[in-house]
């Protein structure tokens, strides 16, 4: 799959240019979308330059899809999502949606979705049968999110981060 285009915003594969962005709209991300659920002091260390390691590991990675909103008219990247093999061991998922990440003035504006279907579609191609991924329970928004893309909570876990246990939920969907 190459491209999808709307009149606003282009989805394709993300290049290795496209790695500070995906630092910066990380960490903004992480910034905005978890205020009221992590503590302030370790959102702080989350920064664009602290992000740029793992943002260059997820652009030129061989085992994961990193997919890019752009602004058709600015050609700034807004959003990003990334696909790869399932880390979850306890579940029976071949893929995992990794991360899935807007800037706050770019969301509830279907750019999500455009990325959510685009990487299903990559994921289709090539096979594969069955997609999870986890979020934070606390993240109404994104638990929201992916019941209206179809997925299927099937457990929850914990993660402990920054010295508090946060409880996650996990979605499956079948893919077949």
């Amino acid at each position: 799959m190459t491209k999808l285009n709307s009149s606003k915003f282009l989805i394709r594969k993300a290049t290795s240019d496209d790695a500070p962005s995906v630092a910066f709209i990380n960490a903004q991300s992480w910034q905005t979308t978890y205020r009221e659920i992590i503590d302030q002091d370790f959102l702080k260390t989350i920064t664009q330059e602290q992000q740029l390691p793992r943002a260059n590991r997820l652009v030129e990675s061989i085992d994961l899809s990193c997919i890019v909103a752009e602004n058709n008219s600015t050609k700034e990247i807004v959003g990003f999502t990334c696909f790869g093999k399932s880390r979850e061991p306890k579940v029976d998922a071949d893929c995992e949606l990794q991360a899935i990440y807007l800037l706050e003035a770019f969301q509830k504006l279907g750019i999500g979705t455009m990325l959510f279907e685009y990487g299903v579609k990559e994921l289709k191609e090539k096979s594969k049968e069955k997609m999870t991924v986890s979020v934070f329970e606390s993240n109404k928004g994104a638990r929201f999110f992916y019941e209206r893309q179809g997925g299927k909570q099937i457990e929850n876990d914990h993660v402990d981060l920054a010295g508090t246990r946060h409880i996650t939920s996990t979605y499956i969907w079948n893919l077949k």
